[in-house]
């Protein structure tokens, strides 16, 4: 398997440069478009973040 950093970027960063949308999407920082998963330590769903709304899991 991967490491979990890697694993990330081949989720987010990869697909995004792929794509030539990495000037939008791909990367947590400001003037980016994201939605997010947050994950507890067992990689289960805890939350979202869809459209800036946040939705507990």
């Amino acid at each position: 398997g991967q490491p979990l950093a890697e694993a990330a970027r081949m989720a987010s960063t990869y697909p995004a440069q792929f794509l030539n949308v990495d000037d939008r999407l791909g990367h947590i920082a400001e003037g980016y478009q994201a939605d997010l998963v947050l994950l507890d330590d067992a990689l289960q769903v805890r939350g979202t973040w869809i459209a800036g709304q946040y939705e507990a899991a």
